[in-house]
């Protein structure tokens, strides 16, 4: 559900969203603004059964029963003769809701961030696009372990110690190109990314005619 609101000085929006899917539970608001090139957003996210869209798993190894987020982005759009260039950047903040029957019994908050920038233009009686992409991405937050590692006979119980284990990933960048053209009722659209990090490639290509 969303409503907008337009005037003189840019568009203010605000959107609310659930989702339920194979258990994993997404409720979502957020409020954006956009002015001329120039758009802001913050949004809300909160996750049960899954954290950052992925399941959690079970038992001992459950990463948690769901997490918390904040995040803010910047967009800016410029235009360069035939060409137009699109940036963003976004940066968030998110609790995890640990679950007291797992080995991960605290963690920091987590910082994340996601950013890309991508050039668009005619290209062989076409469009053409490319860009580089960081994709989302923990850069920062560790979590706390807790585990047996001794039995004390005289209270017959579990001795557990603790450690610290870091939850930021490398940071990956992605270069991409696509390009799209009308062929008579035909519509032709390729893409392609490479992750520079991996080196690992994919494409894309399809055809669509309207009758």
């Amino acid at each position: 559900m969303g409503i907008a609101r337009y005037s003189e000085k840019g568009r203010l929006a605000l959107s609310l969203t659930n989702g339920v899917q194979n258990g994993m539970r997404v409720n979502a608001a957020s409020i954006s603004y956009a002015h001329n090139n120039t758009h802001l957003k913050l949004a809300l996210l909160d996750e049960s059964g899954a954290v950052f869209g992925t399941p959690t798993g079970s038992g001992g190894l459950q990463l948690a029963n769901g997490d918390q987020t904040i995040t803010g982005e910047v967009g800016q759009t410029v235009t360069i003769g035939t060409w137009t260039l699109n940036g963003y950047a976004s940066l968030g903040a998110t609790r995890l809701k640990i679950n007291a029957n797992s080995l991960i019994t605290g963690a920091d908050t987590l910082i994340t961030s996601r950013m890309g920038l991508t050039a668009t233009g005619p290209a062989w009686g076409g469009r053409l696009s490319f860009g580089l992409a960081q994709p989302l991405s923990v850069i920062s937050g560790n979590a706390q372990l807790s585990y047996g590692n001794s039995y004390d006979l005289a209270s017959q119980s579990l001795v557990y110690g603790t450690s610290q284990a870091s939850l930021a990933n490398r940071v990956r960048y992605q270069m991409t190109a696509g390009y799209e053209k009308a062929i008579g009722s035909a519509h032709l659209r390729i893409g392609a990314t490479k992750d520079i990090n991996t080196g690992e490639a994919r494409a894309l290509a399809t055809y669509r005619r309207t009758l």
